[in-house]
């Protein structure tokens, strides 16, 4: 289920073993590959050759009953991390930096509202 593309390390399978049809969710591991040199982990993506993750460890993945799913590391340049985001709800007025909310992995659920999603690197 993961392939560490390039780094170093393993990350233990996840499977199960059901006799029904439908779903299972699995949470990924949280462990994650050694990257190779002057590269950091960023998460992990569906095809080897992407360059942003669409998993963190941690998330949850659903898949469905007999499907097999490779999950592949992603790296980028030391420094270069994606898990740091602003989410800015445009709709309040609020000037650029206020009103924000700082988190690694977001799930958003909006009813009659335009959310707008942007990265900007935070400085500490």
């Amino acid at each position: 289920m993961y392939d560490v593309n390039g780094g170093s390390g393993a990350v233990a399978y996840q499977s199960k073993t059901s006799t029904s049809s439908g779903s299972t969710t699995f949470a990924l591991r949280h462990n994650k590959p050694t990257p190779p040199a002057g590269k950091e982990f960023l998460g992990w993506a569906m095809g080897r050759a992407a360059t942003k993750p669409v998993f963190q460890p941690g998330d949850q993945l659903t898949v469905q009953y007999g499907a097999t799913v490779k999950l592949y590391a992603v790296y980028g340049a030391q420094g270069a991390s994606t898990n740091d985001c602003v989410v800015q709800m445009p709709t309040t007025g609020a000037p650029d930096g206020l009103n924000v909310l700082a988190a690694g992995s977001i799930g958003l659920v909006a009813v009659g509202a335009a959310i707008g999603l942007r990265r900007r690197k935070l400085s500490v």
